[in-house]
């Protein structure tokens, strides 16, 4: 015998009912009482696992699936440098022979051109006293005076003007050598003047100025002075290239 469990009167385990409350004495089935299945677990395929950094195996598969994203619009692409310009190397040092040679040319050339100075003081003179109609007086020592102008205009315009222009006066052009500063352009002219007055100092005493050009880094008293270096022009690979001192 049972007990109902409604009015706790004793029944019979096969009756369906009990006979005093009337209460149903059969139990429900077990699938009444299960859990319904949850329907997220039916849509979870098991190609669908997640896999971590600490499986390198799955990662390795998982890797192969994925494809990387195409670039778009938003997302910056990197762009590949170009690799810096090579730098060229400083020019050839032009040897002591060559630059004291050009000098030698080139004061062989003003020599020359100053032997010209003296008639043209007298022709100049007689034409200025023919217009005014003076008396000569003083001629030997005004031509003098006139000379010593000119040959100092005339060292002046030659040696500052073509450095400063060309960069190389005619005897340094004979040589294949030329003034420039260092960034390997021509000097401008405060350079060139600079220059021009540096060579009382390299000639005092006895030239020591001049000889320092024989010697490393092959700058003579006069290039210190004026910050320019002599180079090659046929060796320079570029004007803006750092040339070697000389």
């Amino acid at each position: 015998m049972i007990e109902c469990s409604e009015c706790g009167q004793p029944v019979h385990p096969h009756q369906m009912t009990c006979g005093s409350c009337g209460a149903s004495l059969r139990k429900p089935p077990s699938s009444m009482h299960a859990t319904p299945p949850d329907p997220a677990d039916e849509l979870v395929k098991p190609d669908d696992t997640e896999f971590t950094l600490d499986d390198p195996l799955e990662l390795g598969r998982d890797e192969r699936l994925v494809e990387p994203p195409a670039p778009s619009a938003a997302t910056p692409t990197r762009r590949r440098r170009r690799p810096a310009p090579r730098r060229p190397g400083p020019a050839s040092s032009p040897a002591f022979l060559s630059r004291a040679w050009a000098l030698v040319v080139d004061l062989m050339l003003v020599g020359a051109a100053s032997t010209t100075l003296p008639p043209i003081a007298r022709l100049g003179i007689r034409a200025a006293e023919a217009a005014s109609g003076s008396v000569e007086l003083y001629d030997d020592v005004l031509t003098e005076q006139l000379t010593l102008i000119g040959q100092v205009v005339l060292v002046a315009s030659y040696f500052v003007w073509m450095n400063a222009g060309a960069g190389q006066t005619i005897g340094k052009g004979l040589m294949g050598i030329s003034v420039v500063r260092p960034d390997g352009r021509p000097p401008d002219a405060l350079m060139s003047v600079t220059r021009l007055f540096g060579y009382l100092f390299s000639a005092l005493p006895m030239g020591a100025g001049f000889l320092l050009a024989a010697f490393p880094p092959r700058r003579a008293l006069h290039d210190y002075l004026a910050g320019t270096i002599v180079v090659r022009p046929r060796d320079m690979p570029g004007a803006d290239s750092e040339d070697e001192p000389q």
